[in-house]
């Protein structure tokens, strides 16, 4: 990838970033792209065309992507994405929960740019977050996390982990998240107690072993980012047809008051 090829600092401005308007303009000045926390911003265009051909399982959801910081929590006010090409910069305004959408910009996928930030590289876990609206904060829908699913695998920004046969079937197979190979790993909010899948009058908790990444290969979860989040890591029956895009995903913490 060339970054930043014509010059050694890009300053991007944040006055974008709804700041009051009173506030002076910030700037931020990012060097040496090579070692900040970023993604293929071309990749990223591939997860959101998924998004949008494979939109009708998740109908009334919009596609963002999401930053989870690895170690202590981070703020929208201290941190700062913006994609960034070797001739251009546009600030990406991030929401308080550090989740953003992208703007498609010809010139930027030409100049084959990154969406970058202000932290080194690695700072955080980048995923994918298609979240039907009206649900309760502990629900989600079970088309939201597939389509997620497949989004994720399109845009490249969190690499899979998977047996070696795994790789290989993936490879053989147009949707791999809907294979029954492939258990890719999501995180949770916040640290998990319980899941429960309701269809209708049928209702099963997911089986203990799909927790906390107890299904990756053995040695393989210590070598990733994902090691940060192991009471948060849980694993669904994407490939099982028989619960609906529908089906809700009921989630209990270990933070709930009630168990």
């Amino acid at each position: 990838m060339r970054v930043l090829a014509g010059f050694a600092l890009a300053i991007v401005s944040l006055a974008a970033f709804a700041a009051p308007p009173d506030a002076s303009i910030q700037e931020i000045v990012v060097s040496d792209w090579r070692h900040s926390d970023h993604r293929s911003y071309r990749s990223m265009l591939d997860g959101m065309d998924v998004f949008e051909k494979f939109h009708a399982m998740a109908p009334d959801a919009a596609l963002r992507f999401k930053i989870i910081s690895r170690n202590k929590p981070d703020s929208a006010a201290t941190l700062h994405l913006a994609i960034v090409g070797d001739t251009n910069a546009i600030p990406v305004p991030l929401a308080e929960d550090l989740s953003f959408t992208l703007v498609r910009d010809d010139a930027a996928k030409k100049d084959d740019a990154i969406v970058g930030s202000n932290r080194r590289d690695p700072s955080f876990v980048w995923v994918p977050d298609i979240r039907t609206p009206g649900l309760p904060p502990t629900v989600r829908r079970l088309g939201d996390l597939r389509l997620e699913c497949m989004v994720n695998w399109a845009a490249k920004i969190r690499p899979p982990i998977l047996a070696p046969a795994g790789y290989a079937v993936a490879a053989l197979t147009e949707s791999p998240c809907l294979s029954a190979m492939f258990h890719p790993l999501f995180i949770a909010d916040r640290a998990l107690f319980n899941i429960t899948l309701q269809s209708g009058p049928r209702r099963q908790q997911i089986s203990a072993n799909w927790f906390f990444g107890a299904n990756a290969p053995p040695g393989v979860l210590e070598l990733t980012e994902l090691r940060f989040f192991y009471d948060r890591l849980y694993v669904l029956p994407l490939a099982d047809k028989s619960w609906d895009d529908d089906t809700m995903v009921e989630f209990d913490y270990m933070d709930d008051e009630a168990k």
